[in-house]
């Protein structure tokens, strides 16, 4: 794959009508893609899917100074290694929980954040701590893309859930106490999916499995089964596997979630909008034949009519009239990049507790201006349910 040449700027096309500018200054790679803008690193640690699609995976992680990742079916997959599930290994611990990732990857974020005076940021808990999960992209960062053949299903607005073999597992590390009752006659091998109450019932769901002592509420939750991550199969191989364990488990709580193929990508449109019409949060897509892979993957892709982004709290603006007056009106959040924004507190009793000062929130947004700020903003949820 080529290097960036100093001075002589790359163009690729992505989602939108212009195309995005890869840039080499002095040694650091910059692409004009939100993604690249939006990340919290430095920005000669930066790095995206245009750059890694113009240099390469090797390359590129040669260049930020990532670690490559190892697969449970042993294969690399150009993101941090991975140990096996309930296996530490570099720094026993770190914030009282075990570390799953490379060693010297792992030492090399915890001293970046004591270097600048921070605490861990969440996508940095999720790979020290988190399971080996495969992520996905955004359908609609490939533009070009035919999703003719790859499989979809419905992109579930619930709290995505690693079954360790003893445990479930979030993205992050930290266990979900679901009741023995819950976990009787669960496998003994891994399972990916999402603890989930149905849609339109995020908020619900996590005020349920992130509780200690949930007890008979979780009867109100399935854990909806969409891979297992431990078999180094084509994706439809597993899916026939997940179906026959699915049939011979006597456990009610799992539930199957179903996947067909896409005919076209106006069908792929159809079913967006049929099921937005639904409630549901969007859709998933698969590619045919792949496997499962550890790191954000372009064989998984969500397409959603909405984005989901992180940013923290920093203040507070109060309102001055009607039904609110005196409650707090809109949280002022800061983005990764720097870039500041307002964002409407939503319900009355959020208004009344606003979420502290370094509260990280999940909002939703359909597209960032000129300036970098988030269109249409909403509040999802604050980050303290992984």
């Amino acid at each position: 794959m080529p290097a960036l040449i100093e001075g002589c700027p790359q163009y690729v096309m992505g989602s939108g009508k212009s195309p995005y500018e890869l840039k080499n200054v002095g040694g650091a790679y910059s692409c004009t893609c939100p993604a690249w803008r939006n990340q919290g690193a430095k920005i000669d640690k930066r790095t995206c899917k245009h750059l890694r699609k113009h240099c390469g995976d090797a390359a590129e992680d040669a260049r930020i100074g990532a670690a490559p990742a190892i697969s449970q079916a042993g294969t690399t997959t150009g993101r941090i290694q991975t140990a096996a599930p309930n296996t530490a290994v570099g720094p026993a611990t770190a914030g009282g929980r075990a570390i799953t990732a490379d060693a010297s990857y792992a030492q090399g974020v915890l001293d970046r954040a004591a270097a600048e005076g921070r605490s861990l940021r969440q996508d940095e808990k999720a790979k020290l701590h988190g399971p080996p999960v495969l992520l996905a992209h955004s359908y609609e960062d490939f533009g070009d893309l035919d999703p003719t053949g790859w499989l979809w299903s419905e992109k579930l607005d619930g709290v995505r859930a690693y079954w360790d073999g003893s445990q479930f597992v979030s993205r992050q590390g930290n266990v979900f106490m679901a009741p023995d009752w819950f976990r009787e006659d669960m496998p003994s091998h891994p399972l990916d999916g999402e603890l989930w109450m149905g849609r339109k019932l995020f908020q619900k769901t996590i005020s349920v499995v992130k509780r200690q002592d949930g007890g008979e509420m979780w009867r109100q939750i399935k854990y909806v089964v969409f891979d297992m991550p431990h078999l180094a199969t084509p994706f439809e191989e597993r899916l026939v596997a997940l179906e026959n364990a699915w049939r011979a488990s006597k456990n009610g709580f799992i539930q199957l979630h179903e996947h067909e193929a896409v005919k076209s990508r106006a069908h792929l449109a159809e079913l967006l909008a049929e099921y937005e019409a639904k409630g549901a949060e969007g859709l998933m897509i698969r590619k045919p034949g792949a496997l499962y892979e550890v790191g954000r993957s372009s064989t998984l892709l969500k397409v959603k009519p909405f984005k989901d982004a992180e940013a923290e709290v920093i203040g507070y603006e109060k309102s001055t009239k009607g039904q609110f007056k005196g409650l707090t009106g809109s949280l002022v959040m800061r983005m990764p990049s720097g870039v500041e924004f307002e964002l409407n507190a939503g319900t009355t009793e959020r208004r009344r507790n606003p979420p502290p000062v370094g509260t990280r929130v999940t909002y939703r947004y359909t597209e960032l201006t000129d300036d970098g700020k988030p269109k249409c903003a909403s509040f999802v949820a604050v980050r303290d349910y992984e």
